[in-house]
């Protein structure tokens, strides 16, 4: 199925190139449906070199995984709490999971079958800075101020979304509930170490199938489609102890980054979900702040002020001025390859750049993610205009908005035309597009 789906996809955005005339990536894309295909053959005969090393011998089946997996469900469903260590590692596309960021904390995670979105009410305490509680109704966090905490309550207010983080044995549950009634095209895999049950779960899907976050107001984007590159299967792998059928362990391979995250010292059905109390958790003393809502402009520059000039280097080591785009319109893109929201942004501004050739447009990396991480980014997403290195500070200059993605319109005569924060396929496409051809004539 998966070779069925790729060759589809693939073949498509192949014949789509070919029809613009762009014979530079016609050609990359003939390179790239060739290892496609070679990278299927892997995985059908268990190695699936092209996307983890992190399990090579698994074998193809599925009733011995379903079964693991509906022993595992059995497991979680006897317990009402879990308190435990975690560690978290997440890397980027171009790393290895050596090279990751690692965060380790405490959760206690009580389980609440009648919360719709994460299953659970809980909370993390990191290393020093990293507090984080969740029970239903608000979220809690900390913030850069010492002692002063975030509270949002979630269903108040207007906003694009809230994102509220599953806690490790609701992702477990997550994963194992979608293996055993999806009709998505899956593939299924397992493999067998004296103390565990290794189960990967391939994902062949138009949309991203992500298990750690709920969402308030649910939003999935769509994987564009064009793309250079055909987007790799969303995977999972499930790391079950033998002799517990407990979750001990989990991999989460996505086009944008990956994490690994496992559990030790588990201490069962410690507190009961009518004694969860969010402000018990923290210290004496502490202070409130109440939080912005997502959507709203904090843009420090106005329309028709003069556009902050800057020098950056971009992905292949050349310099970009603002001030050397002078008599051009310029479409200036905060974003970061880090930013789950900002993978769907380039197969837009492909489009943009198509039908406005005149139209300067600069990516800026507001997040400071290395540059062999932005660089190999920059090639599976088949960026072809500059993707800026280093922004943050950039970033800060032109809003106070650490969020991405948001974009600035800079007329030819350098000022700003307009400002958009965030980014939604069904209002920001249309909104960018009028006000850019205002500007810079369409191609027809």
């Amino acid at each position: 199925m998966c070779q069925i789906i790729g060759r589809k996809q693939e073949i498509a955005e192949l014949k789509r190139a070919y029809e613009s005339g762009r014979a530079d990536i016609v050609m990359m894309r003939l390179v790239y449906l060739i290892a496609l295909l070679s990278c299927c053959s892997d995985l059908f005969s268990g190695e699936y070199r092209c996307l983890s090393e992190t399990a090579s011998a698994f074998t193809r089946t599925d009733e011995p995984v379903k079964k693991v997996i509906g022993l595992m469900l059995e497991q979680l469903d006897k317990h009402h709490s879990f308190s435990y260590e975690e560690e978290m590692v997440s890397w980027m596309p171009g790393e290895s999971e050596q090279d990751g960021k690692t965060l380790r904390r405490h959760t206690l995670e009580i389980v609440d079958r009648q919360e719709p979105y994460v299953g659970a009410s809980y909370v993390m305490k990191g290393d020093g800075h990293g507090f984080f509680a969740y029970d239903g109704k608000k979220r809690v966090r900390d913030t850069e101020a010492p002692m002063v905490f975030e509270v949002d309550s979630l269903f108040r207010g207007i906003t694009a979304y809230r994102v509220v983080t599953r806690p490790f044995f609701q992702v477990a549950n997550t994963i194992g509930q979608y293996i055993l009634s999806t009709s998505d095209s899956i593939h299924l895999e397992m493999h067998e170490t004296a103390q565990e049950y290794l189960i990967k779960v391939s994902i062949f899907t138009d949309e991203q199938v992500e298990f750690t976050m709920g969402r308030l107001t649910p939003y999935i984007p769509e994987v564009p489609e064009a793309g250079l590159f055909f987007t790799p299967p969303h995977v999972y792998i499930l790391h079950v102890d033998k002799g517990t059928y407990m979750p001990i362990r989990y991999h989460r391979i996505l086009d944008h980054n990956s994490s690994m995250v496992q559990v030790s010292h588990v201490e069962y059905d410690t507190q009961r979900l009518e004694d969860f109390d969010i402000y018990s958790y923290l210290p004496p003393h502490f202070t409130f702040s109440k939080p912005e809502a997502k959507g709203v402009v904090k843009a420090k520059l106005r329309r028709g002020d003069l556009a902050p000039d800057f020098e950056l280097r971009d992905t292949e080591g050349r310099t970009h001025t603002l001030s050397q785009y002078r008599g051009k319109t310029v479409l200036v893109e905060f974003t970061s390859v880090a930013c789950s929201v900002c993978q769907i942004v380039p197969a837009f501004l492909h489009q943009l750049s198509v039908e406005f050739p005149q139209l300067q447009i600069l990516s800026i990396e507001a997040w400071n993610m290395k540059a062999s991480t932005c660089l190999n980014w920059v090639k599976r997403k088949g960026v072809t205009h500059p993707y800026l290195l280093d922004g943050k500070s950039t970033h800060a200059i032109y809003t106070d908005n650490a969020g991405v993605p948001s974009f600035f319109i800079i007329d030819a005569e350098g000022k700003i035309a307009a400002e958009f924060t965030g980014y939604s396929e069904q209002t920001s496409p249309s909104a960018i597009r009028e006000e850019i051809a205002k500007y810079v004539q369409i191609s027809r």
